[in-house]
C-alpha cells in the first residue's frame, strides 16, 4: 500500500472500534478536532505499551474526550468525541482489559492483541471482544498508534507485517476464537438491547450530525 495513503489511516483505530472489535466493522466520520500538542495524560502510567492500553480502556468511561484523545500520537485523529457518544447510547459502566496476547515490540513500536470486557447497564454479564492494537514511543511515553505519518517507510513495513501476524495469530488461536464466539452470542441473546443503542446512535446523527 502507499504510504501516502498509510499515513491517513491509523494501523488500528481503537477508539472508533469500541462496541465493534474484530466481530464487526464500522465505519465513523470523525468529529471536528482543535489541533493539540501530543503530551503525556496526567496521573496515568504511560511508561510502557502494557500500561498504555490497559489505562486507555480504564478510562474510558469516566474521563472526557479531551483526556482520552491524549493518549493517541495524533489527538485531532483520536475520534473519541464519536466513541463517548457510543458509549452514553449503549450505557456502558466500566470497559476493562483481560488478556494482552502475543506482545511484540520492535524499537520504538509495539503490535499486540487486547481482549476486554465491556460493562452494560442492567446486563450481568460483560461484553468480551478484542483488537488488535499499535504502540509508538515518543519522549519515554507509549501512545496508541492512529497516524502513519509519523513512523518511517521500514518502521511502516515492519507494523504491517506485525499487524499481518497478529490477525493469522487470533485466527489460530482457540482462547481468542473462543472469545469472539462469546461476544457473537452476547449479541444474539441481547439483540433487542444492541438495536436500541444503534438506534439511540442514530437519533444521536440526526439531531446533531456529529458522527
Amino acid at each position: 500500500m502507499n504510504r501516502t495513503i498509510l499515513k491517513k489511516f491509523s494501523i488500528i483505530m481503537l477508539a472508533a472500534m469500541i462496541l465493534t472489535g474484530c466481530s464487526e466493522n464500522s465505519k465513523i466520520t470523525p468529529t471536528d478536532a482543535k489541533i493539540q500538542k501530543t503530551k503525556v495524560t496526567e496521573n496515568s502510567e504511560r511508561s510502557t505499551a502494557e500500561e498504555t492500553v490497559k489505562s486507555y480502556y480504564s478510562s474510558e468511561v469516566s474521563k472526557d474526550a479531551q483526556f482520552l484523545s491524549k493518549y493517541f500520537v495524533n489527538p485531532q485523529m483520536s475520534e473519541v468525541g464519536s466513541v463517548k457518544k457510543k458509549l452514553n447510547a449503549f450505557n456502558v459502566n466500566k470497559i476493562e482489559v483481560i488478556k494482552l496476547f502475543n506482545i511484540k515490540k520492535q524499537g520504538n513500536y509495539a503490535v499486540m492483541i487486547c481482549a476486554y470486557n465491556t460493562y452494560f447497564q442492567n446486563i450481568q454479564k460483560p461484553r468480551p471482544d478484542v483488537e488488535i492494537v499499535s504502540f509508538v514511543n515518543k519522549n519515554g511515553s507509549w501512545y496508541i498508534l492512529n497516524d502513519y505519518g509519523v513512523a518511517s517507510d521500514n518502521d511502516v513495513t515492519w507494523l504491517d507485517t506485525a499487524n499481518l501476524q497478529e490477525k493469522e495469530f487470533l485466527a489460530e488461536s482457540s482462547e481468542l476464537q473462543s472469545i469472539i464466539k462469546q461476544n457473537e452470542n452476547f449479541d444474539k441473546v441481547n439483540s433487542a438491547f444492541i438495536n436500541k443503542g444503534k438506534k439511540a446512535m442514530m437519533e444521536m446523527q440526526i439531531s446533531n450530525n456529529s458522527f
